[in-house]
């Protein structure tokens, strides 16, 4: 009985670590001595039932621990329940492992489990108990997993982790009361060791997934801003554009007039210095008059955005120059960036490096097409720094998908390229961990690609497309993920 009570209220804290890290709930100190208050009794009922505890341990385990969720932290129905079920399918699936685990170490030394009661039985029986807390803790610091399964307040009610979990939990009440060996147990048994992997897989597919839609989300707000942008330009330039006329038109009178009176003053026998000075006067009046009006014309004309640091803002206005000599259309959009890169302790040099190698790459993508477009985005996403780069040239080269990063490669190399920049931007996400997303667009919009360098510890390599099949069957590289695009 003692065991049983241990085994239950150990479970139940187990789950309630996972609950706590899945749902990333924050708890006040009256919480948690009310769960705990509540595991205690709980877990003496389960264990009470006497020869029905191998079958009642998980439902009541399940029941109580939803309840406790659902009351203590005022969660909605369908939250309380999905993280509650997902969290004991995690820890009874490891609880199925470890247990597995030190049934394989006893067969591999040729030992036989204890079979009567005392030291060495409830040591076999208690150790992969207590192999589930490591497992855990490992298990969430994992980069990937830390961040709890934030996916599951847009999941559906009954999603593919919620079946997964349901399965596992059923299949560990049936290994838990059946005791004789058979065909049926051994598959059973066997799914039930498979179904932990699956949920890791799941769970790793849907952080990639609304990890790539928040890009997504951002990428649509960034270009929506951008639009909103560019129409306050444009109305600025049709006011300024509507004032030169205005002047020109007056000019068109005024400067034949003007032309007659200095003729005629220098035509004069004695030309008088008053009437001189007087048309001198005027000219510099018309002069200030049009010079002004050009200056504040060519001050609200296309221009970039400052990011707030002198260095950055010189090496995009080194672009803007380069891209208008090349009759590229560049534009920024920049947000505030600085507390992130400050808090990730990233160089300055390195993201004037990311940020010229990529926008170069991208004018020289779109350098044979008929519209020239490249915008760079600096800003950040879930608090971690991101470089952006979008442009209107072809397609990435599969070839190149292939090779970039691991070799020097470049495809243009006819008009000076070495290669030396793809390098340089690989080195620096092996140095940072972050991620580098390749995307390309469904076509009809201005830009057909970009090129996003995310800081955010996970090293990645991702490439998202509509040709995802063509790309997986000539890319043979092992790091590149490779997703469609919807």
């Amino acid at each position: 009985m003692i065991f049983s009570f241990l085994k239950t209220l150990l479970l139940f804290l187990f789950g309630a670590y996972a609950f706590q890290n899945i749902s990333k709930t924050s708890r006040t100190h009256k919480q948690i001595i009310g769960m705990l208050g509540a595991f205690v009794p709980l877990s003496l009922a389960s264990s009470l039932t006497g020869d029905l505890h191998q079958m009642l341990c998980i439902p009541i385990t399940l029941i109580g621990a939803f309840c406790l969720n659902k009351v203590l932290f005022a969660l909605p129905f369908r939250a309380a329940y999905s993280e509650t079920v997902l969290a004991y399918g995690i820890v009874y699936g490891i609880y199925l492992l470890t247990g597995t685990s030190c049934s394989l170490v006893l067969f591999a030394c040729r030992l036989t489990p204890p079979d009567s009661e005392g030291f060495w039985y409830y040591f076999y029986k208690t150790l992969p108990l207590l192999l589930v807390a490591p497992a855990l803790v490992l298990l969430f610091r994992v980069k990937r997993f830390k961040s709890g399964m934030p996916f599951l307040k847009d999941a559906r009610t009954l999603n593919a982790g919620m079946i997964l979990s349901i399965l596992v939990l059923l299949l560990s009440v049936w290994t838990f009361v059946e005791t004789a060996f058979s065909a049926a147990f051994a598959a059973g048994f066997s799914t039930a060791l498979v179904l932990p992997f699956l949920i890791l897989v799941w769970w790793r597919r849907n952080i990639r997934k609304r990890y790539l839609s928040l890009l997504r989300r951002q990428e649509i707000d960034m270009l929506r801003a951008l639009a909103q942008k560019q129409q306050t330009q444009l109305q600025t330039l049709r006011d300024e554009k509507d004032a030169l006329s205005a002047v020109i038109h007056r000019d068109n009178k005024l400067i034949p007039a003007m032309a007659h009176a200095v003729r005629t003053y220098l035509d004069a026998p004695q030309p008088q210095n008053a009437v001189g000075r007087q048309l001198l006067h005027e000219l510099d009046e018309m002069t200030a008059e049009r010079t002004g009006v050009l200056h504040a014309y060519e001050s609200d004309a296309h221009s970039i955005q400052s990011t707030g640091d002198v260095a950055l803002d010189g090496v995009l206005e080194c672009m803007f120059e380069k891209a208008k000599a090349l009759n590229i259309r560049f534009d920024t959009a920049v947000t505030e960036f600085q507390s992130a890169q400050s808090a990730q302790n990233i160089s300055d040099a390195d993201v004037k490096t990311i940020l010229a190698d990529l926008i170069e790459n991208a004018m020289i993508a779109c350098g044979g097409e008929t519209h020239k477009f490249v915008l760079a985005h600096i800003g950040t996403m879930h608090k971690r720094m991101l470089i952006r780069v979008f442009d209107s040239g072809t397609a990435f080269d599969l070839q190149t998908l292939d090779k970039i990063g691991t070799e020097r490669i470049t495809t243009h190399a006819d008009s000076g390229g070495s290669g030396i920049g793809t390098q340089t931007l690989f080195a620096l996400k092996e140095k940072y961990r972050a991620s580098i997303i390749l995307h390309e667009s469904p076509q009809g919009g201005v830009y057909t690609k970009d090129v996003s360098v995310l800081f955010d510890r996970l090293d990645q390599f991702i490439v998202k497309s509509s040709r995802a099949d063509e790309i997986r069957k000539f890319c043979t590289r092992k790091d590149m993920i490779v997703l469609r695009e919807s």
